[in-house]
């Protein structure tokens, strides 16, 4: 069976994270794989992960996270299901990713989001879209946003059209939640393009959502 579902991670000074989080993705899942997005001035640094069974390396220019998980996907454009990962998560749950499946191909047209159960938090958090999903936004992770605020998006499109937050016995991630000196001013800047989106860019992906439920 190909694999189907890719779990995009840019990473950034953390090989060892980046290892850890592999090995609780390989330990949980069947077919699942891990797609990596590499600063161009750190692939000696992830050397370790060129070539490596169930991992995609994706190395390009330094963007930021949310554009970066947008690059990985246009690098790999044929998986079926695609899921957000950062390197300080642990992935808890065997068989999540038969879960996720299932889950996806209930929704009609495949259009809704699956959120992990991430230390009990309600907000969703590290989502699961389908490929036809991202083909009608346009992309993974809002690119009006760099840091933070995007799982926020994709929470407000899955409410306006089907959202599915998983029970900790069927998709469990751990989040290490590692804190930065720069996190206030990046959320103050994010913050402010979420409001923008809010607006009609909310709106016009939400009716481009439904049309292809609808459609279905």
């Amino acid at each position: 069976m190909p694999p189907e579902i890719l779990v995009i991670c840019p990473t950034r000074d953390r090989p060892d994270d980046a290892e850890a989080l592999l090995d609780s993705l390989l330990a949980t899942s069947e077919n699942t794989v891990l797609g990596l997005y590499v600063d161009d001035d750190q692939r000696d640094l992830y050397q370790r992960f060129y070539g490596r069974e169930r991992v995609l390396v994706t190395c390009g220019p330094r963007l930021g996270p949310a554009p970066s998980y947008n690059a990985v996907w246009r690098s790999y454009p044929q998986f079926e299901i695609y899921g957000v990962a950062c390197d300080d998560i642990r992935f808890l749950t065997p068989g999540w990713d038969e879960y996720v499946h299932i889950m996806i191909e209930h929704f009609r047209g495949r259009i809704g989001v699956v959120s992990a159960d991430h230390n009990g938090h309600a907000s969703v958090g590290y989502p699961y879209v389908s490929r036809q999903w991202i083909e009608i936004l346009g992309w993974l992770m809002c690119p009006a946003m760099t840091h933070f605020t995007c799982d926020t998006v994709i929470e407000l499109l899955g409410d306006a059209t089907e959202l599915v937050r998983a029970p900790r016995s069927c998709f469990a991630i751990h989040d290490l939640a590692y804190a930065t000196a720069e996190r206030a001013e990046k959320l103050a800047k994010d913050a402010t393009a979420f409001v923008e989106w809010c607006t009609e860019p909310r709106r016009r992906a939400i009716h481009s959502l439904l049309d292809a439920r609808a459609e279905a």
